[in-house]
């Protein structure tokens, strides 16, 4: 991303939206065509709750590249925030028949948190099993099994990976004061000292 961007997450990761909308705003006018650029808007508007509008850019950024695999996460995750279950569940079933390789990781994890969400356990946790399965020969991001063990109830595995997270600097740390998929554990005392440790006030 260029410097725009750079410092438009600096504000969102500080709580400061207006300023860090103004940022990825500028960034996308010096470079319109940039699908980085327009996911990365949505993204913070993602965070910032605003969901209708960060949908207009994740799907502004697909219909240049379908297969666009940063969109294609916020925009289901957006989805499910929006309660938009079923459109998340048919996209992410699509998408597991239809791409390959780490998009399809990646379908296949998102996939698993709609499920979850949708109150349909039994199929999230045979997708989980196949995400942790899939980690002992390929790298999956210990964020992306807290998410999932989050979403499934499991708080204490969910606090594990976490710290996992933690110790390995991992980009989506920052990030951990304003993702809702966690809100059923910041009353928890290790959400707390995760913040602290991060250096964001609890």
């Amino acid at each position: 991303p260029n410097p725009f961007q750079w410092c438009g997450y600096l504000y969102a990761a500080q709580e400061r939206v207006e300023e860090a909308l103004a940022m990825m705003r500028r960034a996308q006018s010096l470079d319109p065509l940039s699908m980085i650029a327009i996911t990365n808007t949505g993204e913070i508007l993602y965070r910032a709750g605003q969901y209708e509008q960060a949908l207009a850019q994740f799907d502004k950024a697909l219909e240049m590249d379908a297969q666009f695999s940063k969109a294609l996460y916020w925009r289901s995750l957006t989805w499910m925030m929006c309660g938009r279950m079923a459109d998340a569940i048919n996209f992410l079933e699509n998408a597991l028949r239809h791409f390959q390789g780490e998009t399809k990781m990646l379908a296949s994890f998102l996939l698993l948190i709609a499920l979850a969400r949708a109150g349909q356990r039994e199929a999230a946790l045979t997708l989980f099993a196949a995400l942790q399965e899939r980690g002992k020969e390929h790298y999956v991001p210990p964020y992306y099994l807290a998410l999932a063990n989050a979403v499934l109830d499991d708080k204490d595995q969910a606090f594990a990976w976490l710290e996992k997270a933690y110790q390995e600097r991992s980009g989506w740390m920052p990030w951990l004061k304003l993702e809702p998929l966690f809100d059923d554990l910041r009353t928890d005392m290790r959400f707390s000292d995760l913040l602290r440790r991060i250096g964001l006030q609890p």
